[in-house]
């Protein structure tokens, strides 16, 4: 590059990512609502420290939700959900969860249909009219259609209608979510059949069944030693290995 012929900053950017700063500190920050001029260094800000605020973000400049380039800006490694427009900062998991995770998910996968597969950890997002992102959830494990994973598939999201299968590995920063929030998010959205694997006081696995009348889950079937199924294909759990 020239030394001698700088590249001039652009106002607008700088004003739009000051912006951007500020409706992410709105939703990340403590109670106490802070700015991005109250911060001396904004992109040293630690928000794996703050405590989810849940201010209205009708405050927000702009239409309600998030967009690609708004969630852009938040650092690197920060795990996160959307719901109703709020920001919700997960921790990440201890190797336990996660081992879980990939145990459920090779066995989703064993049967799987030839146009479905199960993944661990993919988005799931709801948009609003404006095309802003109002709703993100990530399950530890979905099923999903197959063509969403090939190479040329450009979109990298799930929609809620093309989910049958979830499953939530409850671990301690997520008991309130995976049995209570998501109970009522996947069963809303369709999801027709919900697993939520337990480790306290001993493994379980939970089984809600969607009931097509109410829209609503079924009270959930405890499974202490295995899990299986063959709705909506053939599945097949041995609680043993996640103990």
């Amino acid at each position: 590059m020239d030394e001698d012929d700088p590249i001039e900053p652009n106002p607008e950017a700088i004003v739009y990512r000051k912006r951007v700063r500020e409706n992410i500190y709105r939703s990340l920050s403590t109670n106490t609502f802070r700015d991005a001029d109250s911060i001396e260094d904004p992109d040293s800000f630690d928000v794996m420290t703050a405590i989810v605020g849940f201010e209205s973000l009708s405050a927000r400049p702009g239409p309600f939700g998030w967009t690609d380039d708004m969630l852009a800006e938040i650092p690197e490694g920060v795990r996160y959900e959307i719901e109703d427009g709020h920001l919700i900062v997960t921790p990440q998991p201890i190797p336990w969860h996660q081992d879980a995770g990939f145990i459920v998910t090779a066995a989703l996968r064993e049967n799987c249909p030839r146009d479905l597969i199960a993944l661990y950890e993919c988005e799931i997002r709801v948009l609003n009219d404006a095309g802003h992102i109002v709703q993100r959830r990530i399950p530890d494990v979905m099923v999903l259609p197959r063509a969403l994973r090939e190479r040329d598939a450009e979109r990298g999201w799930i929609q809620p209608n093309e989910v049958p299968v979830a499953a939530e590995i409850v671990s301690t920063g997520s008991r309130v979510a995976d049995r209570i929030t998501k109970v009522g998010v996947y069963a809303e959205w369709g999801v027709g059949l919900y697993l939520r694997i337990e480790r306290e006081p001993s493994v379980a696995l939970y089984e809600y069944r969607l009931d097509p009348v109410t829209k609503t889950y079924l009270t959930p079937v405890e499974h202490a030693e295995v899990f299986e199924t063959d709705d909506p294909y053939p599945i097949r759990i041995e609680l043993a290995a996640l103990r």
